[in-house]
């Protein structure tokens, strides 16, 4: 927008970089751009580091002659985003914090405080609740059986990141996160708002309604 030759630009961008891997990045495209390649030909080369979506975006701002309002859009957009994500951070961070001890507090009264008072309630005799005989079964299954429980949980995480490897694994996943009470109409409203802000700055951008809907869906 202020007149600077886009390998200058880009040079700048790579020469002010604080980071050693987004100071290599800008380079290498750098070296693109000033060989001739269109910067969202250049840009479509990295995926790791620009999504379709901003790529789409700018190659539409390169055909119409509107790149600079492109990348203050984009610039605009992953603003908003990231406000959006810190506020679900910190509306979720306390929940999670509680969750965490109250766990935490629960295994350490299963594993250290049961066993001693089961031995007490045995030594006195007489037959116990059946809430408390259930937790006393518990209590014991949970101090014999610990590292089956540690080797379950452990499983368990690399059997779902395994999962969210794979296109069918990611939708399972989604589907299954969206029938949550509460947390799912939440998750539901997020990616409603991402898809219709995403939409709304492809559009603005000057892309038509067609390739704009075709691109938003993979936000």
């Amino acid at each position: 927008a202020a007149g600077v030759p886009m390998s200058r630009a880009l040079g700048i961008l790579s020469r002010e970089a604080t980071r050693t891997a987004p100071k290599k990045l800008w380079a290498i495209i750098h070296d693109q751009v000033s060989g001739g390649m269109a910067l969202a030909d250049a840009l479509g080369h990295h995926p790791q580091a620009f999504s379709p979506i901003y790529v789409a975006m700018v190659r539409a701002g390169e055909t119409g002659g509107f790149l600079d309002v492109v990348l203050e859009q984009i610039a605009t957009f992953r603003a908003r985003e990231a406000d959006l994500k810190s506020r679900v951070r910190a509306a979720l961070t306390y929940p999670i914090i509680l969750a965490v001890l109250a766990a935490g507090i629960l295994v350490f009264l299963l594993t250290f405080f049961i066993p001693r008072f089961s031995q007490m309630f045995a030594e006195f005799g007489g037959s116990l609740p059946v809430l408390t005989r259930y937790i006393v079964a518990v209590s014991e299954l949970l101090v014999k059986y610990w590292l089956v429980f540690i080797l379950g949980i452990i499983l368990i995480f690399f059997a779902v990141q395994r999962m969210l490897s794979s296109e069918e694994g990611r939708r399972t996943m989604a589907a299954f996160v969206l029938r949550l009470p509460l947390f799912g109409t939440g998750m539901a409203r997020f990616a409603l708002v991402r898809f219709c802000r995403m939409l709304g700055t492809l559009v603005g951008a000057g892309v038509p309604l067609i390739a704009s809907l075709r691109v938003a869906k993979e936000a």
